[in-house]
């Protein structure tokens, strides 16, 4: 099968893949905001680079309280453990979550986590109000 062509790559150049680009969707309560990874902070965890959960949600500027929210995550596949029949993670949870800067895949200082958690390829991160 040919690789997918713009009309401005040449078709022996692969098409790049929406994992390499760097950036995270925040939705919450109606807004949006959409966050550029290369321009945050980044650290060390498990011997890859990556941004703080905690600090994206800052970032993203969205004011609310994020420890007065619920979390869902929305890989490019389109999965969410939401999905898969799992609350959305209480706003506490950031605290101990990290986005991978080049894969976006999401990695947890919290080994009692369902693994559905470990979205791969994050496109979205979306904040529900708790009732």
């Amino acid at each position: 099968m040919a690789a997918r062509t713009t009309p401005l790559q040449k078709s022996s150049e692969p098409a790049r893949s929406a994992a390499a680009r760097p950036i995270v969707t925040i939705v919450c309560g109606g807004r949006s905001a959409v966050v550029d990874l290369r321009r945050m902070k980044a650290i060390r965890f498990q011997s890859v680079i990556v941004v703080r959960l905690d600090e994206l949600w800052f970032e993203s500027r969205m004011g609310a309280d994020m420890t007065r929210l619920a979390f869902d995550f929305v890989g490019e596949d389109g999965f969410r453990p939401t999905h898969s029949g799992l609350a959305p993670l209480s706003g506490d949870h950031l605290k101990r979550g990290y986005l991978h800067t080049r894969s976006r895949n999401l990695l947890w200082d919290d080994p009692s986590l369902d693994s559905a958690f470990s979205v791969h390829g994050v496109a979205m991160i979306v904040g529900h109000e708790v009732a």
